[in-house]
């Protein structure tokens, strides 16, 4: 309920923002449709006896999820070029929040794939691949990142920022993602259990961000003529898109643990 109503909250934040930015509110109006059906569809299902569970329903619901998310993320490109029109400077920085999103939301859609897998189903030769092309796209963006950070003249704080991402997710996380997909690849254990991968994830994910949130606010510092405009329109835009793949994550585990699980266990 807690997760819900901030997520609500962020999503009511961000139309008011585009709103007032004169931008586009379509993808937040479909992306709220999308996520109350979702929560309706969970909320039926899990009234069903155990027996009657549809074990599908949580690949239906995040792939609407995701959707949803490319629309908002088209949203955050569409402020993002208003912002680097304005001051060439700010959109620089601006670029480089917007490749950390890319990381965080390639990732988030790795990290669905794999809480599949330990929630019991098994990665099909497709979901392999498709995790293979995410951790292509999280390193291209990451390298895109890294140099976007030099070109900029990267403050102390923001080069501080992108060592941390470097450290904590590129250096400690990343390798067991890697390896979870070649375990998964060549049909082996699950070294976890469910919760304890959801809670080793969902902690490892956030590390991304600190370079979003450096650059977001060098932004804002070095244009406060665009600082208004550049935090309600982009940044609250770009944390509704963060929200949503949290969102995302914690409704494929939920899933799994409230429909997938107790069906697998009647079996």
């Amino acid at each position: 309920a807690a997760i819900g109503a901030r997520n609500d909250a962020l999503l009511a934040r961000t139309e008011r923002s585009l709103r007032a930015a004169g931008l586009p509110q379509d993808a937040v109006v479909e992306a709220r449709a999308i996520l109350t059906a979702a929560r309706r569809r969970v909320a039926e299902e899990t009234a069903r006896p155990l027996a009657e569970r549809n074990p599908h329903v949580a690949a239906a619901v995040v792939a609407q999820l995701y959707q949803r998310l490319d629309a908002v993320q088209a949203a955050v490109a569409l402020a993002e070029g208003r912002a680097a029109q304005a001051y060439a400077s700010v959109g620089a920085l601006l670029a480089i929040a917007s490749l950390d999103v890319d990381i965080r939301d390639a990732a988030g859609r790795r990290s669905s794939l794999l809480s599949g897998w330990f929630g019991g189903r098994a990665l099909t030769p497709a979901d392999i691949e498709q995790a293979t092309q995410l951790t292509g796209r999280i390193m291209g963006s990451w390298e895109r990142l890294q140099r976007q950070a030099r070109s900029a003249g990267a403050s102390p704080r923001l080069a501080a920022a992108v060592e941390t991402t470097r450290t904590e997710f590129f250096g400690a996380a990343e390798p067991r993602y890697r390896l979870l997909i070649e375990i998964a690849r060549e049909g082996g254990a699950r070294p976890v259990a469910l919760p304890e991968w959801r809670r080793w994830t969902i902690a490892a994910l956030p590390k991304i961000l600190a370079a979003r949130d450096a650059a977001v606010a060098e932004a804002v510092g070095r244009g406060q003529a665009l600082a208004a405009a550049a935090r309600d329109s982009l940044l609250a835009a770009g944390v509704a898109a963060l929200a949503l793949l949290a969102l995302a994550v914690v409704a494929v585990a939920a899933l799994l643990r409230r429909l997938v699980l107790p069906v697998q266990r009647l079996t």
